[in-house]
């Protein structure tokens, strides 16, 4: 392996002890499809998003992520429906997931409760090229496929009403790549996204403090059997159903500000509405000169043609 790949691979191992192995955004609770299978339907209309992510600007052939999610309700609000991709990069690693999502859905007095199942298939793909040990002949590379193909299962279960949403999930519940797979044995070494089992917790509440302000604290746990407990805690303000600006701090010793503006197309938020957002995290120990920034970008777009009872206002 190539001096470049051994250094980023050196530094990386610390921080992966901390954070985890499956793509996490800090603009999560415009996302949360990509953490909660139960999501799915919740806004109460078709919805599309679209995110980018690079992590750690600073250091040569650092992580990327790209996700694309649709999903939107179906047979009066009871069932939803939803789809996603996802990729990521690391160095000489690569892998693409896509998933369908299921979430059956029931009224609760001022809210709604949902339980939700995701299949998912994902290709990995390792680039030798990057590798000396490739470029020397070495068999233990040369002998083995460029890629293979991993499929996995998620559950979750999601509760929203107007003002509060919380949910928990196990996007995986399969721990990693089939071990006889040519490919996997080194996937596993170099792969620091290979599938491990993580749980998610994510709440949040909105605060109404006057007619055009309000205020979102929102937080997040994340849980891998191998790794410690992250937490998050975050504030946004609200301005004119319109504006969010915020912030939000990781126990990895991170911190994320953050805002978006969501347009009403229709005079009605919950009937169309076109967002986007922006996040800036920087690391807040004696890595951050090394690693830099990360910056953080997403567009969705909302359409409701008939809506439904318990349209979530697009604050989560």
């Amino acid at each position: 392996m190539n001096r470049r790949c051994i250094y980023l691979i050196l530094l990386l191992l610390p921080l992966l002890g901390q954070t985890q192995n499956e793509p996490v955004f800090d603009q999560y609770r415009f996302n949360q499809l990509v953490l909660n299978p139960a999501y799915a339907g919740s806004q109460g209309t078709l919805e599309g998003t679209a995110m980018a992510r690079r992590q750690w600007v600073g250091l040569e052939d650092a992580p990327g992520t790209e996700s694309v999610i649709l999903h939107a309700q179906l047979a009066n609000g009871k069932i939803g429906l939803g789809g996603k991709l996802l990729h990521d990069q690391i160095g000489p690693t690569e892998k693409t997931t896509y998933a369908l999502d299921y979430a059956y859905r029931m009224y609760m007095g001022s809210g709604t409760l949902a339980v939700g199942l995701e299949l998912s298939a994902a290709n990995y793909r390792l680039n030798y090229t990057q590798l000396d040990a490739y470029q020397d002949g070495d068999p233990a590379f040369t002998g083995v496929p460029g890629q293979l193909m991993s499929y996995n299962a998620g559950l979750g279960v999601w509760f929203n009403s107007k003002r509060f949403y919380s949910g928990l999930s196990v996007p995986n519940v399969v721990s990693k790549a089939d071990e006889n797979d040519p490919l996997a044995p080194v996937l596993n070494e170099l792969d620091p996204y290979i599938q491990t089992i993580h749980a998610y917790w994510t709440g949040g509440y909105m605060l109404q403090l006057s007619r055009n302000v309000a205020l979102l604290p929102h937080g997040m746990v994340r849980y891998d059997l191998h790794a410690p407990i992250v937490y998050e805690g975050g504030l946004e303000l609200l301005f004119r159903e319109q504006v969010q600006l915020g912030a939000a701090w990781q126990s990895v010793e991170a911190l994320t500000i953050k805002g978006e503006f969501f347009l009403d197309l229709n005079n009605t938020l919950s009937d169309r509405a076109l967002g986007v957002g922006y996040a800036y995290n920087q690391r807040l120990d004696e890595t951050q000169p090394v690693f830099g920034s990360t910056h953080e970008v997403f567009i969705t777009l909302q359409w409701n043609k008939r809506a439904t009872r318990f349209v979530s206002p697009r604050f989560f």
